[in-house]
């Protein structure tokens, strides 16, 4: 199971708010407690025990970081990039990717939720509801709810006014 649902579990915990080292130590917290529960876990609910899992951790490892005296972030500290990718380039992917975290961020839950699994993880909407256990109806709704708000905020301010504003 590890083998085929590590990097599943890795990305929702990134697209629910964890840095790259967050997401590697919550990714294994997450089969731990897959491995201590595995005889309460019905082989086909596998993938959303997995991800509700992971959903929760992110959410408890948000929290903490919030009582937290904030750190710089591992994509704030000075790096040495491969020099043959072009530094321009770099550059623009290192914000654009801190750009889609902040607008994350800003989604309630049940939106991100919706937003990570469809369109980060090619989830349809069955799959969606059978892993939020809600119907295919909902999905589609909080789906277009997320892509608006998404696309609204894009549309509304620039990259470095992400971080001050709020919906």
């Amino acid at each position: 199971m590890v083998a085929q649902d590590y990097e599943f579990v890795w990305r929702v915990l990134r697209r629910f708010g964890l840095s790259t080292d967050e997401a590697a130590d919550a990714t294994q917290e997450v089969f731990t407690v897959l491995a201590a529960r595995i005889a309460d876990v019905h082989p086909d609910a596998v993938k959303t025990f997995l991800f509700q899992t992971a959903r929760n951790l992110a959410s408890n490892a948000r929290r903490a970081r919030a009582r937290r005296p904030r750190q710089a972030e591992d994509d704030e500290l000075e790096t040495h990039p491969d020099p043959n990718p072009n530094p321009e380039s770099l550059a623009n992917e290192g914000e654009r990717r801190r750009l889609l975290d902040s607008l994350l961020e800003r989604l309630p839950e049940d939106l991100r939720a919706v937003i990570v699994l469809c369109e980060f993880e090619n989830a349809t909407l069955v799959e969606a509801g059978l892993l939020l256990d809600i119907p295919r109806g909902t999905v589609a709704s909080r789906l277009r709810r997320a892509r608006a708000l998404l696309a609204a905020w894009m549309r509304g301010a620039a990259p470095s006014s992400f971080e001050e504003e709020t919906p």
